[in-house]
């Protein structure tokens, strides 16, 4: 079997939040679109893997040569192909970027191959994993905030996660107060800062938030902040959770080494793909550290049962802001993107049956979706192809993409 191609699809779906409030953390602020979309990696046997990203064109330029005429058995072989094709291109960001989200589609092919779901391919420690409900955007109000965060407990998380960072840091301290009080002592609470801090500001931070029986404090200071990290780490009784903006086993070796982290965020969308991620895992288990992926709980899933130390899956469900388009077709019609993917109940999730990771998507959903809602599309596929034109609608980058919609 060789691989034949790798094509992005060619009409992203596209659609609106019709209403405030947009996504912000402490160092991002989003806009009011949310963009869907999946890349497909074929085969000369006709079977196609399903990656789902849209991989940036100037990168998918420079990899293509090392996949396509591959065997995808040879998973190993072609990520070191990659990796050194793009050695000098930049070992970290977008290129690695790149690499992992065509990794992801390579073991869709292989489980499909051996028509067998992925997380059995890697170890097959579980059949079902739990998650957390993931959101708390400092866009809410207090009052916004705690509603959201009650939802995920009254569909039986037994775990939610809010962001900090405020500029005002004693609003923080009475919007963890109000999320705890409302979500009760059995249902455990962490916190992300996003970057957002300098370490004395962290460090101060983490002990006025230790009140609140904190189950992590995730990234406190800038990822590269190695040194800020462990000082961190050692001045609190909160665990330490990062990683999810750190690249390859090389950058998690100096995480690990120098007591970082308690809890290891690697995303299978930056880490170098399913095949780096599990050599991650494996070296965190050596420090005794869980697993507990950033994002993406489509594929995250998987590597999450596959391993040992796999804690829980993220997700991030952006249909839960009002009046977004494809939540309300969702509701409408009863149709999702990805039918086959994983759907938490009671804060579990089955993983799919289905060989491979179960991402392929129902086209005809995708095209009743552009149907129902063909003004919202037009007017937003417009403003995608004129370059974000400020004359047409809101120039603030999308806050939503794949990893936060469960399709």
């Amino acid at each position: 079997m060789k691989i034949t191609d790798i094509k992005p699809y060619p009409r992203p779906v596209v659609g609106k939040v019709l209403g405030e409030p947009v996504f912000r953390d402490a160092i991002n602020y989003g806009g009011n679109l949310i963009l869907w979309t999946f890349t497909e990696i074929t085969t000369d046997e006709g079977i196609t893997g399903i990656t789902p990203f849209h991989i940036a064109p100037d990168m998918l330029a420079l990899l293509k040569p090392a996949v396509v005429g591959q065997d995808p058995m040879n998973v190993q072989r072609i990520w070191d192909r990659m990796y050194w094709r793009c050695f000098n291109e930049g070992r970290k960001g977008a290129a690695i970027i790149a690499m992992s989200q065509i990794d992801v589609g390579i073991w869709d092919i292989i489980g499909k191959k051996l028509k067998t779901p992925v997380y059995r391919l890697l170890g097959g420690c579980r059949d079902r994993v739990p998650g957390y409900g993931s959101g708390g955007v400092l866009s809410l109000s207090k009052e916004q905030l705690v509603k959201e965060q009650m939802s995920w407990v009254e569909e039986g998380f037994k775990a939610v996660k809010m962001k900090v960072g405020r500029r005002n840091p004693d609003e923080d301290i009475e919007r963890v107060r109000a999320v705890r009080q409302a979500i009760g002592s059995g249902i455990d609470l962490m916190v992300d800062a996003n970057n957002g801090w300098s370490t004395r500001t962290a460090i101060r931070m983490a002990k006025r938030l230790e009140r609140f029986d904190i189950n992590w404090l995730e990234e406190p200071v800038i990822a590269e902040d190695y040194d800020g990290y462990a000082m961190v780490a050692a001045s609190t009784n909160i665990p330490i959770a990062g990683g999810e903006s750190e690249y390859t086993k090389f950058g998690f070796k100096e995480l690990f080494l120098r007591n970082c982290i308690d809890i290891c965020q690697a995303d299978v969308g930056k880490v170098g793909g399913i095949t780096e991620y599990m050599k991650v895992a494996a070296m965190a288990e050596a420090f005794n550290i869980p697993m507990c992926p950033h994002g993406l709980g489509l594929v995250s899933a998987h590597c999450v049962a596959a391993t040992p130390n796999g804690m829980m899956v993220e997700f991030f469900d952006g249909n839960r802001l009002p009046n977004n388009t494809i939540r309300k077709f969702q509701e409408e019609s009863g149709l999702r993107f990805m039918p086959y993917s994983i759907r938490p109940v009671n804060g579990w999730s089955d993983l799919p049956s289905v060989p491979g990771l179960g991402l392929d998507p129902d086209l005809d959903a995708i095209e009743e979706y552009r149907k129902r809602y063909r003004s919202v599309c037009e007017e937003l596929q417009s403003m995608i192809t004129s370059n974000i034109d400020p004359s047409i609608t809101d120039t603030r980058p999308p806050f939503n993409y794949n990893m936060f919609l469960s399709l």
